[in-house]
Parts: C-alpha cells; sequence; structure tokens
C-alpha cells in the first residue's frame, strides 16, 4: 500500500502539555498496533510530529478508503492526543463538534 501523502481533507490536532522527558519516554511506547500493516512510514512521521516542541496540526488526505481516518483515530489514542474529523457542514457545527472534542479531552 503506498504511503498517504499528506498533501477530503482530515486532521488530526496534536497537543501535549506535558514535559521533555515525559514526551520522549511517550514517543518510545507509541508502537504501531499489529492490525495497522504497511503503514511504518506514516506511523513514523506521526511519531515525529508528537516529538516535537509545539503544537502540530497535519492535514491528510488522499484516496477514498485506504484508511486514513482509522490510522489518525488509532493513533491519537496511542499518543492520548486529541483527534477531529472535519465534516461537511455549517461553520457552527464544526466548531461545535470541536468544541464537543476538546471538552471531552480535557474533562
Amino acid at each position: 500500500m503506498p504511503a498517504i501523502n499528506f498533501t477530503l481533507v482530515k486532521f488530526i490536532y496534536i497537543k501535549f502539555f506535558r514535559s521533555n522527558l515525559f514526551r520522549e519516554m511517550a514517543t518510545t511506547m507509541i508502537q504501531k498496533p499489529d492490525d495497522i500493516l504497511d503503514r511504518e512510514t506514516d506511523w513514523a512521521q506521526l511519531v515525529e510530529l508528537l516529538e516535537s516542541d509545539s503544537a502540530e496540526l497535519v492535514f491528510m488526505h488522499g484516496r477514498r478508503r485506504v484508511g486514513k481516518s482509522w490510522m489518525l483515530q488509532r493513533f491519537a489514542r496511542a499518543a492520548d492526543a486529541m483527534y477531529f474529523q472535519a465534516t461537511r457542514g455549517t461553520a457552527a457545527q464544526q466548531i461545535r463538534e470541536l468544541s464537543d472534542v476538546v471538552a471531552d479531552y480535557f474533562d
């Protein structure tokens, strides 16, 4: 399966309020699950973003039905990060949905 080019836009917003030491330890613990096949490069890029000292916003797009959302959801779960998928709707709906995701994350 070809790597996803990071160029239908789905995104994951990763913001960590952790120390650098914890981030380094967490990075070594974030192993790609066995049920995610042939995504080593994509997973490594996400781990690299995790290691960044700042918040990261990643836009992913590519062919339909290749597992972009599923992989990002799995990574967010493994990294204890927020995941929000933009959908079609009004700006008010998007803001409300994003607010719900942020509230659930910090709850």
